[in-house]
């Protein structure tokens, strides 16, 4: 709802000041076409259509804590693996009805724990998922795509710096380095392994599924 009022607001605000503005001065340069009213309708009304998104929050009280707040919600999933606590049926919401129990933190009140329907769930997650094409995270200055190749070597001249490529570690790297552990070794023999195949029980066929990946 409060989109829907924010949106109507503005529009009403931008028409009034334009026509206001018209009103005090001969030449108008591109406004001109809004002298005709059924003008300045047909370019606002169609507004009214589009979804706009509201953000109303307090201001962050450092850049260095608006960074990380910020990333988090870029590169994060909307739920932690670790608040995830139970997983299992729940006969008071329903028949052979399996159900998800998740801790949930509001803003300035204490953790809480919910229980849902799995299905309920899911749709909570999916929510989360961007529309095709979307960019979550754009470049802008120096950064931008179409720019960068021209502007960073300036940039890093003028801070007396040179380029240096990143070296990006893959998944297995990356999880030795986190946790000191080789989630590719046998943890008997402690050699390398490699996946060949895999096995799962499927509830619809009633027997083991085989998937050898390529």
């Amino acid at each position: 709802m409060l989109h829907k009022r924010y949106r109507a607001l503005t529009i009403t605000f931008l028409k009034e000041k334009i026509t206001q503005y018209l009103q005090h001065h001969s030449s108008c340069g591109e406004l001109e076409v809004f002298r005709d009213p059924q003008g300045l309708d047909s370019f606002f009304n169609p507004l009214l259509e589009i979804n706009w998104y509201v953000h109303d929050s307090k201001e962050l009280p450092t850049e260095k804590f608006s960074l990380s707040y910020t990333a988090r919600y870029a590169k994060r999933p909307p739920i932690a693996e670790s608040r995830i606590l139970d997983y299992r049926q729940r006969e008071e919401f329903g028949p052979n009805q399996w159900c998800v129990s998740f801790s949930v933190k509001p803003h300035d009140e204490p953790e809480i724990r919910e229980i849902v329907r799995v299905e309920d769930f899911i749709s909570l997650l999916i929510q989360h998922i961007l529309p095709p094409h979307f960019r979550q995270i754009r470049y802008y200055g120096a950064l931008a795509n179409r720019a960068k190749k021209e502007l960073l070597p300036l940039v890093f001249a003028a801070l007396n710096r040179e380029q240096q490529l990143i070296n990006q570690e893959n998944w297995r790297s990356r999880h030795i380095t986190l946790t000191d552990i080789d989630p590719l070794a046998c943890p008997v023999c402690h050699k390398p392994m490699k996946l060949v195949e895999i096995v799962y029980f499927s509830k619809e066929l009633n027997s083991l599924r085989h998937y050898q990946p390529p």
